[in-house]
């Protein structure tokens, strides 16, 4: 089941942006890539992976998500996403009490003041 959950939280990552947006992205790098490559120079993109085995993304969240839109609800084989989302809502609001949300807000806070 978990795997099986996983394998989705993937899909709709990947396949929820709008195409145009991928492709623009696409079209961007490769243009970085053979501007830098007239100076010698090659793009520093962060590293994509390899990722860490450990959940530093959120997918328990997405997961406890999946597994909710599975259940009956009301008007439907499924609950609606406008039930489910409030799993999110719960876990962000406890992640900006914790100790790591409320200084990830402040960080945030003062990169707004840098840039005005």
């Amino acid at each position: 089941m978990i795997l099986e959950c996983i394998r989705q939280a993937n899909l709709d990552a990947l396949w929820g942006r709008e195409s145009a947006t991928v492709e623009a992205t696409l079209q961007a790098v490769r243009q970085t890539v053979n501007l830098l490559g007239q100076i010698k120079t090659q793009p520093t993109y962060p590293p994509l992976g390899p990722y860490p085995v450990e959940d530093t993304v959120g997918y328990a969240i997405a997961l406890a998500m999946l597994l909710k839109s599975r259940e009956p609800g009301r008007y439907a084989p499924y609950q609606q996403f406008e039930t489910i989302r409030k799993l999110r809502a719960g876990f962000s609001n406890v992640f900006m009490a914790s100790l790591e949300g409320s200084s990830s807000l402040r960080t945030m806070e003062e990169s707004k003041l840098n840039t005005i």
